[in-house]
C-alpha cells in the first residue's frame, strides 16, 4: 500500500516502480493473452529479475520485518528503527549500466515467451485464418465430395470404372475400380488433412527415376492434358483460373479444381498398381502460352502436391533389411508413384493422347502395354471407349475408363460441355477416326502445333509407323502389337 523511492528514481525505472512483481505463471499468462504484449512482459522479466538477486532476497526479508514489527522494534529501541530503514525501490542498489542490462535480457526473453506462446496456441488451437471456412464446403447432399480449396471434386456416382462388357471382369478394370474408391475414400479426409498433405515436402531420393527399373511394367494410366499451368508459385493452382492458360469458354468454370482432381485420380489409380506407369500427355497447345506443355505441367502440379502422400515407397519392403532381401531373391523392390511416372509432350488431340502414349510407354518400358486405364471426364467416355479405342484396335477386355463427373453445385456448365461433346468431338471423329482425314480436324490438329514440332514416335516405334501415318477414311487395315 506504500510507495517506496524517490520520484526521480521512478522516472529513470517507469517500467520498475510501482509494478506488482509478477511470479512467471503470470507471465506466461501475460503472453498467451498477449495483454499488453511486449511492454508488460519487459517490466514483469525485469523485476522476476531483481527479486531472484541477493539484494532482492535481503529487501525483502527488511520489508516484511518492517510491514509487521518495524513500528514495534523502533518504539522498543531508536536504533532497531534507523537500521531498520522503508525497502528500497526495486532498481535501488543496480547501478545504470547492470539495470539497462537486466532490462535488454528481459526484453529478449520476453520476445522468446512471446514466440513459444504462439506456437503453442497454434498447435493447441489452429487459429481462425488457418482454418478453412464454412464456404469451402460443398452444399449438403450434393453427392459431391471436396477437400480444402476446391482442389479436388468428383461426384461419386459418376466416377466408377467402366466394366467390359460380356459380364467379365478383366484386370484393367478391377485397377481401375480400385482408383475410383481410393479417390472416394480420399475425399472424405478432413481439410487440415488436405493442407497438411499440400505442403508435404518430398526427398529427391524417393524421386529418383531409372527405366531400367520399369522393364516389368505392363500398365498404361493415361491422364490427358487440358490446359498449361502459367504460374510459377503454384499456392492457388486447385482455385484460380489465373494459375492456368484457359480458353474462353474454360473460364469461370471451376476448371482447375477439375484438372487438379484429374491428376491426382491418375496418382491414386498408379499407387493402386504397382506394374503400371503413369503418364501425363499434352503438348504445346496453346500460342499464346508459350512454348510449355500440358504433360509437364500436370507433372508439376502433382509434384506441388507431394503426390499425395505417394511420394514414398509403398510397402515395408522399401527398407534396407527387405531392400536386400528383394534384391538377393532376385526382384525389384517396389516403386512409388514419381518413380512410375513420365510425361508425353507431343499430343495435339484426344486420339494423339492415346496413341502416342501407347508409344511413349514402349519408349521407356521397352515394350506396349497390356492394359491401359484412362482418366478424363465422364462426358469424354464414349470418345474413349468407343471410338479412339475401336480405331486403335486396342482389346476392350483390356481396357478401363476413370471418368470424374463435376458436382452439382460448381459452375461447370456440364449441359453446354456434354452438347459440345456430342456435336463436335464424337461426330467429327466418327466421320474421321484418325483426326487427320476431314479438313476440319485436320485444321484444329495443325492449329494446335503452334511451334512446329515433329514428334519422334516414327523413329522410336517403328513397328507401328504405319499406323502413326494412317489417315483412313476406314480403319487401319494393318496388324498391331498388342491386337493379339
Amino acid at each position: 500500500s506504500r510507495q517506496f523511492g524517490s520520484s526521480a528514481s521512478r522516472r529513470h525505472s517507469p517500467c520498475l516502480a510501482g509494478k506488482p512483481r509478477a511470479i512467471f505463471p503470470d507471465i506466461v499468462r501475460e503472453c498467451l493473452r498477449f495483454r499488453d504484449g511486449y511492454r508488460k512482459a519487459v517490466c514483469s522479466f525485469a523485476s522476476m529479475l531483481e527479486d531472484w538477486s541477493p539484494h532482492g532476497v535481503q529487501r525483502r526479508a527488511k520489508e516484511a520485518f518492517w510491514q509487521e514489527d518495524g513500528f514495534k522494534s523502533s518504539s522498543a529501541s531508536p536504533w532497531a528503527a534507523i537500521a531498520l530503514q522503508p525497502p528500497r525501490t526495486p532498481h535501488e542498489g543496480l547501478t545504470r549500466s547492470q539495470l539497462r542490462r537486466a532490462k535488454c535480457l528481459a526484453a529478449v526473453l520476453g520476445v522468446l515467451a512471446s514466440v513459444v506462446a504462439f506456437q503453442v496456441l497454434c498447435l493447441v488451437e489452429p487459429l481462425p485464418w488457418i482454418v478453412p471456412s464454412d464456404a469451402d464446403e460443398p452444399p449438403q447432399g450434393s453427392g459431391a465430395t471436396f477437400s480444402a480449396g476446391s482442389v479436388l471434386w468428383h461426384d461419386v456416382g459418376g466416377s466408377a470404372a467402366a466394366a467390359p462388357p460380356g459380364g467379365g471382369t478383366s484386370a484393367a478394370a478391377a485397377a481401375a475400380a480400385a482408383a475410383a474408391a481410393a479417390a472416394a475414400t480420399a475425399a472424405a479426409e478432413s481439410a487440415a488433412g488436405s493442407m497438411k498433405a499440400r505442403s508435404k515436402s518430398v526427398d529427391p531420393r524417393e524421386v529418383f527415376f531409372n527405366a531400367t527399373r520399369l522393364q516389368h511394367l505392363d500398365h498404361l494410366i493415361l491422364v490427358a492434358g487440358h490446359a498449361v499451368v502459367l504460374a510459377e508459385a503454384l499456392d492457388g493452382v486447385g482455385i484460380h483460373d489465373t494459375a492456368w492458360y484457359l480458353e474462353h469458354y474454360q473460364r469461370d468454370q471451376d476448371l482447375p479444381g477439375a484438372l487438379v482432381g484429374h491428376i491426382r485420380s491418375g496418382v491414386e489409380a498408379a499407387a493402386a498398381d504397382p506394374r503400371s506407369l503413369l503418364i501425363f500427355s499434352g503438348g504445346q497447345t496453346r500460342p499464346a502460352a508459350g512454348p510449355r506443355d500440358e504433360g509437364s505441367s500436370y507433372y508439376r502440379v502433382a509434384e506441388h502436391y507431394g503426390w499425395w502422400g505417394h511420394s514414398t515407397t509403398i510397402n515395408p519392403v522399401s527398407s534396407l533389411r527387405h531392400r536386400g532381401a528383394a534384391t538377393a531373391a532376385g526382384k525389384d523392390a517396389p516403386l512409388n508413384v514419381p518413380q512410375r511416372t513420365v510425361t508425353e509432350d507431343f499430343a495435339a488431340d484426344s486420339f494423339q493422347n492415346f496413341l502416342f502414349s501407347l508409344c511413349r510407354f514402349r519408349e521407356v518400358v521397352g515394350h506396349y502395354p497390356a492394359r491401359v486405364t484412362v482418366v478424363s471426364f465422364t462426358f469424354k467416355r464414349r470418345r474413349f471407349e468407343d471410338l479412339h479405342r475401336d480405331a486403335l484396335g486396342f482389346p476392350q477386355s483390356h481396357f478401363a475408363f476413370i471418368g470424374l463427373q463435376p458436382p452439382a453445385w460448381s459452375r461447370f456448365d456440364l449441359a453446354e460441355a456434354e452438347r459440345g461433346e456430342r456435336e463436335n468431338a464424337v461426330r467429327s471423329f466418327e466421320q474421321d477416326p484418325y483426326g487427320c482425314y476431314t479438313p476440319a480436324l485436320a485444321a484444329k490438329r495443325s492449329a494446335r502445333n503452334p511451334f512446329r514440332r515433329t514428334t519422334p514416335y516414327p523413329l522410336s516405334c517403328a513397328d507401328i509407323r504405319p499406323l502413326l501415318e494412317w489417315c483412313g477414311p476406314g480403319f487401319f487395315p494393318g496388324k498391331l502389337p498388342w491386337s493379339g
